[in-house]
């Protein structure tokens, strides 16, 4: 994920472990997901997902401190999912609402679709006088990925809608007015309001929400991060550079040369290291060296493909690190 992807992250909803009575939120907020009625494990868009039954699959996430931020309202908020209809009609159904069933509070996104290739979103905000609606057209078949950003202090507040990394138009159904009404002590809601109310049919995978929004490059490029295919880093001069990771080949090589007794070389070895742990190193995951299990002094980093070969590396004085203890913060340079 881009760096500045991890700011303001409150929920990421990516089923690592494949559990049918939890969705795991894998940020470190830890704000898991209960599981209701029938839903089966698929693999989603990049990480697994759900498949939903259409009358009986929702799930709750109690509000909480991370969640209970009235994100419109104060900073903003984004929404990031990704979604396969596989052929299911939906007519109004919840795809992630942090809002009452009967529209009173908070806000929504909800899809409709019959048949053919185009399917509707509906995003719906609660506001004092009158709430506001938008509508977006998206694809209704295959994955697809949505990113939206949306704002409100007041109606009708402003909205963008990113297909697949692509803006689209949301149109203006109706004009909200008055203050945004709090959707403080809901629940996030994924799926249906409840048992056979708005319940969703059909594949969600990757769910990501932000108090913040998300900036027009994030909104385009957040498809590419959450494929894992891009990182960012930074040339000698200090200029962003990107170097690509094959997220279906599933990991690359992370070897960290150290020695307990100062520097290393400044020569950057790409095939055999004189001490590194490898680690399988995927996009959008945070590392803690748990086969370090002493005060170590690091003091170079390589980045090595499937073939050895290094591709950015990181140097810097001796940095005493103990597993138990610390993480390091550093700048990858491009390997020429």
């Amino acid at each position: 994920m881009f760096p500045s992807l991890y700011e303001n992250l409150i929920g990421d909803y990516r089923n690592d472990t494949s559990s049918i009575t939890t969705l795991t939120d894998s940020y470190y907020n830890q704000q898991n997901g209960t599981v209701h009625g029938t839903v089966s494990v698929i693999t989603g868009y990049v990480k697994n997902g759900y498949s939903y039954d259409g009358s009986t699959a929702y799930i709750t996430v109690a509000d909480s401190l991370a969640l209970n931020r009235d994100m419109p309202k104060t900073n903003g908020m984004s929404l990031a999912f990704s979604y396969n209809l596989n052929t299911n009609a939906n007519t109004s159904t919840v795809l992630v609402a942090k809002q009452t069933s009967s529209f009173s509070a908070g806000w929504g996104l909800y899809m409709t679709y019959s048949s053919g290739s185009t399917a509707t979103l509906t995003f719906k905000s609660a506001f004092a006088t009158t709430n506001g609606t938008w509508t977006i057209a998206i694809p209704a078949t295959g994955w697809h990925r949505i990113t939206l950003a949306f704002s409100a202090t007041t109606g009708p507040g402003s909205i963008l809608v990113y297909v697949d990394g692509i803006i689209v138009t949301a149109t203006a159904g109706t004009v909200g007015s008055g203050v945004y009404l709090t959707d403080s002590g809901l629940s996030l809601l994924i799926g249906g309001f409840s048992a056979s109310s708005y319940n969703y049919k059909g594949y969600l995978s990757d769910i990501r929400i932000w108090d913040r929004v998300l900036n027009t490059y994030e909104l385009t490029n957040e498809i590419t991060a959450i494929k894992g295919r891009l990182t960012l880093m930074y040339d000698t001069l200090n200029n962003p550079q990107y170097f690509y990771v094959d997220h279906v080949q599933g990991a690359i090589g992370m070897k960290l040369q150290y020695n307990p007794n100062g520097m290393l070389s400044n020569t950057y070895e790409a095939t055999s290291p004189s001490n590194y742990v490898l680690e399988n190193m995927y996009i959008d995951e945070q590392y803690k060296l748990g086969t370090i299990t002493s005060n170590v002094a690091i003091t170079e980093i390589g980045i090595f493909d499937g073939t050895n070969t290094m591709v950015a590396y990181a140097t810097f004085p001796p940095v005493i690190y103990n597993s138990n203890n610390y993480h390091l913060a550093f700048n990858l340079l491009i390997a020429n």
